[in-house]
């Protein structure tokens, strides 16, 4: 049988059942976030990892041309070698249903050796969908992602349009799955495999065209080395005769390619959760503060019958703990439901992985109970301590919870008829009555206020860093070549056609950094527009452009002067030019890097001499005379076919308008991302405001039943409660926007972290006026219950209150 002092708490839990509520949902909302996100960012990491090596990931790669089996047999006998594979790629295009070719899709098409024994980035029937395998002959496996980008099955015919323009028909003959090929919402080209045979029929011969090679298992994740093997295998391609196109190193080796920018943004969200729960902290000690206060008398009287501080404080402490495992009963379902949401959107949907679970761990379910029990606990000790700690005199000569304010200063705004009404007055008075509940209260919505308006502003940077990313590049389409072509025959073809305005040819190729032991170092890309160029608008951050006359000079952006260990404004670097040619290049300036990784810029002249191309092109950019996306693709269709019958071949022509939408999209994922768990921030906010307006009203019991008295009409007494909560909510709206200036600063900052290119910031007003709308909106809701108690109360109710 319970004891007197355990029925009182479960009487005065069930009897304040909105207040029970209140704080048991607040703990669920913290709770909840802090279990779903630490799920997420431990299934995610080790089903990332787990995922990524399935597919025994190849340590490097080295492109070329025309290398043959045997090459790939010596390659596997070099001793830092643990093994090496031959494949042939080829990037095109496959036709849709348009006639005019302009809702084609991109693919990645692979030639395979022997699809039984594949060594390294491995791809595997998907079995849930039924096939051939391996694919016969003139037959082609697409990745699962890749059947529902062209809207296709297994069985169906797909035509590959190859960049000379003959078109081949190749019959679908089954699914794949593997790690490497990207997610449905960021898949932008189709990934495809066919047998060496099929190669052949299609006219690329059987040659392979890159070789993928792993190093022994020690050295894995050395990327020096790999990239000292990838030259090694690059130097034998050579000395047998063979083109090389280049040695390819991962910046991380052995770990997913999305590994940093997925926890970076998970470890955020979970900071923004703990910070929920947190928040959640304070709407228990206003909670347990006014129940103290309330129960005064009633300590008192414990304490005349003998009750020691320790067993009230046991016993109020108890109270917190019945909070905390309430809310377990509806955090734990909610939390593992949310993290399957999340697993699965970002595993699945994003990233193309295979979840074997999205269950907590043990540690993640034990963390919660920990938290929703413990947590609280601590929250409430203060005032519990305090509380209990009052004599018997003190607590019997106590008038209540009403008696404990302090009386407001006569100020003008307290006074009706000067400046404001008697209603408006009095919710002025009683906004600030509470200092310390009001403090707390203020805090919530404050904090949940500038994650709002912090996590909008990032996507305010996100969109800015785009815009300047795109007034960077001053044209509309560029086209990659498939080889070097004589410069004027490629502009004179490509200014035949309508709608083309302006062309301009460009060198475009690779530089990597030779070491003082003569060692390839980091790799960039080099693009050299003329001197003069109108289709470039960088950001110079200190030195200066290039000139016409500048031979040996370059301009780096801030990616390349990180992955050249700091090179600057004048400093000499010994590099390799597409892999061969060596070269000492003085830097001459440093540009903003903008969403294009570690670029050189250089003098066309000056690269084609050093580049020894000649009066070359592989690469030009073209401006038309429209700015609309769907009528500069039919620009560049028509481009395309007048190469064609100039006999130019190329390898892909890039849409910026397309590259725009293709990234905001990937930024908006993101955002929403960060938003649900700002949106949680929200909720446990208005939860604490309700709360806070709660105790308020009961506070004021006398004081509202001494204005009914007097002729108070229930909608004064409404409007009187719902005022004060939402002055609090505006009071919070203007110093979280203030707060949100430097939280948005430190949310870009994670991201540029995470995302790997440096984020502008930007302050979102749009942000800023959605949060006042909203906060209001929430202090309105969260104020409307208890202003529908306040407006119910009786005379005699009150007077009979004690």
């Amino acid at each position: 049988m319970l004891r007197p002092r355990w029925r009182k708490v479960l009487r005065d839990i069930w009897g304040g059942k909105t207040r029970t509520v209140l704080v048991v949902l607040s703990i669920t909302v913290g709770v909840f976030a802090v279990g779903a996100t630490l799920t997420v960012q431990s299934r995610l990491a080790s089903e990332m990892n787990q995922n990524w090596q399935r597919t025994l990931p190849h340590s490097g790669r080295v492109s070329g041309d025309g290398f043959q089996q045997d090459f790939i047999d010596s390659v596997r006998r070099m001793p830092d070698v643990a093994d090496a594979e031959g494949r042939a790629h080829y990037f095109g295009r496959i036709l849709g249903k348009e006639a005019d070719g302009s809702d084609a899709k991109f693919i990645e098409l692979n030639g395979i050796a022997d699809f039984n024994d594949l060594r390294m980035t491995r791809f595997e029937p998907n079995t849930s969908i039924p096939g051939n395998w391996p694919p016969p002959t003139r037959e082609i496996v697409l990745g699962t992602v890749s059947l529902n980008l062209l809207g296709v099955n297994p069985g169906d015919t797909i035509t590959l349009q190859t960049w000379d323009n003959r078109r081949i028909p190749l019959r679908v003959s089954s699914a794949a799955w593997t790690a490497d090929e990207a997610g449905s919402v960021f898949a932008f080209a189709a990934t495809g495999w066919v047998t060496m045979e099929t190669w052949e029929w299609m006219g690329f011969g059987r040659n392979f065209s890159r070789i993928f090679y792993r190093v022994k298992d020690s050295r894995l994740e050395d990327g020096d080395h790999i990239r000292e093997v990838g030259t090694a295998i690059e130097k034998r391609l050579k000395n047998q005769g063979y083109a090389s196109g280049g040695v390819s190193v991962p910046d991380r080796p052995n770990q997913h390619p999305a590994a940093t920018t997925v926890n970076g943004i998970v470890a955020l969200m979970t900071a923004l959760g703990i910070a929920a729960l947190g928040l959640s902290g304070f709407l228990v000690i206003n909670t347990v503060s006014a129940v103290l206060a309330q129960h005064v008398r009633q300590i008192g009287m414990m304490k005349a019958v003998g009750a020691r501080n320790s067993q009230l404080s046991r016993m109020y402490c108890g109270m917190v703990m019945i909070y905390g495992a309430l809310s377990l009963l509806f955090a734990l379902p909610l939390g593992t439901l949310g993290a399957r949401a999340f697993v699965n959107y970002m595993g699945v949907e994003l990233l193309n992985l295979r979840i074997g679970t999205t269950a907590p761990p043990a540690w993640v379910l034990g963390a919660q109970f920990a938290i929703a029990l413990v947590a609280p606990l601590i929250a409430a000790m203060a005032p519990i301590i305090s509380g209990t700690r009052k004599t018997v005199r003190e607590a019997i000569s106590d008038y209540g919870i009403s008696g404990q304010s302090k009386a407001t200063p006569d100020t003008g705004a307290a006074r009706p008829g000067i400046l404001v009404s008697r209603p408006l007055a009095l919710s002025l008075r009683n906004t600030f009555r509470r200092k310390g509940r009001l403090a707390l209260t203020l805090t919530t919505l404050i904090l949940a206020g500038a994650v709002f308006i912090g996590v909008m502003s990032a996507r305010q940077g996100l969109i800015r860093t785009l815009d300047i990313a795109m007034n960077y590049w001053q044209y509309d389409f560029d086209v990659n070549l498939g080889n070097a072509y004589p410069e004027d025959s490629v502009t004179r073809a490509a200014l035949s056609v309508p709608g083309v305005s302006r062309v301009e040819s460009w060198g475009f190729g690779g530089l990597t950094e030779v070491l003082e032991n003569r060692k390839d170092g980091q790799s960039i890309s080099v693009a050299a527009p003329p001197a003069e160029t109108e289709m470039l608008k960088p950001l110079l951050l200190r030195g200066r452009w290039l000139n016409a006359t500048d031979s040996d000079a370059m301009v780096l952006n801030t990616d390349a002067v990180k992955r050249f260990n700091g090179a600057d404004v004048d400093d000499i670097v010994n590099v390799k030019i597409n892999g061969v040619q060596r070269a000492r290049i003085k830097v001459v300036g440093v540009v903003q890097g903008v969403l294009t990784g570690p670029f050189a810029y250089m003098n066309r002249p000056g690269y084609l001499k050093l580049a020894q191309f000649g009066a070359k092109t592989n690469y030009i950019v073209v401006r038309s005379n429209t700015r609309d996306a769907q009528a500069n693709v039919a620009i560049a269709k028509l481009l395309e076919e007048q190469f064609k019958r100039a006999n130019i071949k190329t390898n892909g022509t890039q849409q910026m308008a397309q590259t725009r939408v293709g990234i905001m999209q990937q930024f908006d994922i993101i955002i929403y991302l960060l938003l649900s768990m700002a949106i949680l921030l929200a909720v446990v906010g208005g939860l604490g405001l309700a709360g806070t307006m709660s105790i308020n009203v009961i506070e004021r019991t006398r004081e509202i039943g001494v204005m009914r008295a007097i002729g108070a009409s229930n909608g004064a007494i409404r409007r009187i409660v719902t005022i004060e909560g939402i002055l609090i909510g505006a009071i919070s709206w203007a110093i979280g926007a203030l707060l949100a200036w430097p939280f948005s600063y430190g949310i870009v900052l994670v991201l540029s972290t995470a995302l790997e290119f440096e984020v502008f910031h930007a302050f979102s007003a749009a942000g800023t006026a959605i949060w006042l709308a909203a906060v209001l909106g929430i202090a309105a809701a969260a104020s409307i219950l208890p202003a529908w108690n306040a407006s119910r109360l009786t005379v005699r109710e009150v007077l009979a209150y004690a």
